[in-house]
C-alpha cells in the first residue's frame, strides 16, 4: 500500500480494547464505529509526529498474526492533551477503501508482547514482514447476502438436503 508520506506514517495492529476490553475484530464489526475508532486515536497510542495511520484489527478467526485492514486516517493532534480522553482526530481519507475490511494480512510472527504501532517505512523489513494473505469476500465478514437469486443442479441440491424427496416432503432415515 503506498501513502503519501511513508515517513510520516505509522501502522497499528490493533488486538484489543485495553486489558480485558473487547477485540478489535469485534469492535470493527459492532453498529457503533466510535468504539473501534477510540482503540487507534487514544493519546497512549503515542502516534507522536505521524501525520497518517493505516489500522488493523487483528482477525482472531484466523490466528493471533492476522489481520485486517480497517482504514488510512489522517492524525491530526488534540490540543490541550486532555488525561484519558482521545489524543488525536483521525479523519478517515479514500485511499485504499476498496480494501476496508476484505484485506486481511498475515504477519510472519504474532505481535503478542511486542510493539503493536509501528512506523510504514521500517515495518516491511522488520521481524513481522507483513504480506497480503488474502481478499476475503462478504460472506466472510459477516455480512450475508441472503438466499435469493441462488441457482443450483438438482445434485447440488439433494447434497445439501438429502432426506427430501422430490416432491419436498422429508423422507425416513429407515
Amino acid at each position: 500500500m503506498t501513502v503519501p508520506e511513508p515517513g510520516l506514517t505509522k501502522v497499528k495492529f490493533n488486538i484489543q480494547a485495553g486489558v480485558g476490553g473487547a477485540e478489535a475484530w469485534d469492535l470493527l464489526l459492532a453498529d457503533n464505529p466510535e468504539d473501534w475508532l477510540d482503540m487507534n486515536r487514544h493519546q497512549n497510542n503515542n502516534l507522536g509526529r505521524a501525520q497518517y495511520l493505516l489500522s488493523f484489527a487483528q482477525y482472531y478467526p484466523y490466528g493471533p498474526q492476522y489481520f485486517i485492514f480497517d482504514g488510512f486516517f489522517r492524525v491530526t493532534p488534540i490540543v490541550p492533551e486532555l488525561i484519558g480522553s482521545a489524543g488525536y482526530a483521525l479523519t478517515s481519507l479514500p485511499q485504499h477503501s476498496e480494501y476496508i475490511k476484505p484485506l486481511i494480512i498475515k504477519l510472519k510472527k504474532p505481535v503478542g508482547r511486542d510493539l503493536y504501532l509501528r512506523w510504514y517505512e521500517t515495518l516491511q523489513d522488520s521481524k513481522l514482514n507483513p504480506e497480503v494473505h488474502e481478499l476475503a469476500p462478504d460472506i466472510k465478514l459477516g455480512r450475508f447476502p441472503g438466499y435469493q437469486n441462488v441457482m443450483l443442479k438438482h445434485h447440488e441440491l439433494q447434497r445439501i438436503s438429502p432426506t427430501t424427496d422430490r416432491t419436498g416432503r422429508t423422507r425416513s432415515r429407515t
